[in-house]
């Protein structure tokens, strides 16, 4: 090797060196907290609405929305940000519209240590017309107490709690999160995570439900559809415990099927390397179990 390469070399090794000994030095003093490296700090704000609104719309990347219930009828928005993101509540064309501006350099994404970031509606009146919330890696939380005539709730990495009540169409989906659907009623329901669990339970849907979760298990607990549920999953399991509807579409690829059905129904299962176990067909309904490799046993209550 030769010698202006190895002093090169004995260069780069100096300051790859200092900088890991400055870089320690510096870490040491913030007592080894890799979130002090985040300088800014949530701060509250309060938002009072005056202007009425049918609708509602929040858009935002990482800041959790939630929804519920005011105590003294009037409008409230409580919003928790910093010095690099920044929310707006303002009452537009009827709806009730939540913004974010984020003012993040590429430097601030290395270290993304944003945390306690979230925006709080109470909301006075009790029906509303749309609802549509969106946000990447934000918890969306609707309590109860509500009813929407359409509701869409999307996450990309975070979880989604909804418990208010749908008249018509509610569309609820997060990539890698956890959807969770509780103690709410809807005419057309859709709950859907790629690698996240669909739990839903103490449902009541009049016309159709759709549940899908592709490497996550799908749990109904006490769902009951007029007409029709269907539950899909590729890698993930499949559970119903007293659930129903005159229709019922199961089918996973390697996932198993298992559960109770509360009425009697024409029983179709097929799995090509797992085991079937379900009762005798009888009754109007129909039920279509399917799977590869899982098993399949059902029940009637």
């Amino acid at each position: 090797m030769k010698r202006s390469k190895k002093i090169l070399i004995i260069i780069a090794v100096v300051l790859i060196a200092a900088g890991a000994a400055i870089s320690m030095t510096a870490f040491a003093k913030m007592d080894y907290s890799i979130t002090r490296l985040n300088r800014s700090n949530p701060e509250t704000k309060t938002v009072e609405i005056s202007k009425t609104f049918k609708n509602i719309s929040a858009n935002v990347t990482q800041t959790d929305i939630r929804i519920m219930p005011s105590d003294n009828n009037k409008c409230s928005v409580y919003i928790s940000e910093n010095d690099k993101i920044h929310h707006t509540a303002n009452v537009e064309n009827n709806t009730l519209v939540i913004n974010e501006e984020d003012n993040r350099k590429w430097h601030d994404f290395i270290f993304n240590f944003y945390t306690d970031l979230y925006v709080e509606i109470y909301l006075p009146q009790k029906e509303y017309n749309k609802l549509y919330v969106s946000t990447n890696s934000g918890d969306i939380n609707i309590n109860s107490g509500f009813k929407f005539e359409q509701a869409e709730c999307g996450s990309t990495s975070g979880d989604i709690t909804f418990s208010s009540d749908v008249t018509n169409n509610a569309e609820l989906s997060s990539t890698s999160g956890n959807v969770r659907a509780e103690k709410m009623n809807c005419n057309i329901f859709s709950l859907k995570s790629t690698s996240g669990d669909v739990i839903a339970s103490d449902m009541r849907i009049k016309s159709s439900g759709q549940f899908k979760s592709t490497s996550g298990d799908t749990e109904l607990n006490n769902v009951i559809s007029e007409n029709k549920l269907s539950l899909e999953s590729t890698s993930g399991d499949i559970s119903l415990n007293s659930c129903d509807a005159n229709k019922l579409d199961l089918n996973s690829t390697s996932g198993d099927i298992s559960g109770t059905i509360r009425t009697n129904k024409k029983f179709f299962a097929d799995s090509i390397s797992g085991d079937i176990d379900v009762p005798n067909s009888s009754g109007s309904g129909e039920c279509n179990a399917e799977t590869t490799s899982g098993d399949i046993t059902l029940d009637i209550e």
